[in-house]
């Protein structure tokens, strides 16, 4: 792992959900649509995320106001190790800081079927570029978290012994 590897926190919350504190269908099945391979191929990316210059935080009263953004662009070569990038396309007109940790998708479009995946966690954007932690590093950390051999393989993960 490398320093970059700790640039998000992961909470687990598996014995939650198999014991029925936590309601399962909320919860996004990662077994479903995700590319395990760091390099992957996508035609479109897209991030969703809250912008702090367009929200607002009353830290008095606790509350927030939000606004979500969603900026869609072409993948492009990251500058930051370990990384993948898309350019925003269109070009974007507010500071995308605060969109951090916010889900990449991906887009693959074969003929007119287009198939959508988790790309990554969006870990560091401006207006003229979007780098994610692609999925495949996030599963690489989730494999030292200590759960039995068959929970991995029940969520589409293998876990060395």
């Amino acid at each position: 792992p490398t320093q970059d590897d700790y640039d998000f926190i992961i909470f687990e919350f598996t014995d939650a959900v198999l014991g029925g504190s936590l309601v399962k269908p909320r919860w996004f099945d990662i077994t479903r649509q995700v590319r395990t391979k760091v390099n992957f191929k996508a035609d479109l990316l897209c991030s969703i995320g809250y912008p702090s210059d367009r929200n607002a935080f009353d830290y008095e009263a606790e509350t927030y106001e939000g606004t979500a953004n969603f900026v869609c662009g072409v993948p492009a070569l990251s500058k930051l190790s370990g990384m993948m990038s898309f350019e925003p396309d269109p070009a974007i007109d507010f500071e995308p800081d605060g969109m951090s940790g916010g889900p990449v998708f991906g887009f693959e479009i074969s003929g007119n079927e287009p198939t959508l995946f988790l790309a990554g966690l969006l870990t560091n954007a401006s207006r003229n570029m979007f780098n994610f932690l692609p999925f495949a590093r996030i599963a690489q950390l989730l494999k030292k978290i200590d759960r039995p051999k068959e929970e991995w393989q029940s969520v589409g993960l293998t876990k060395k012994s």
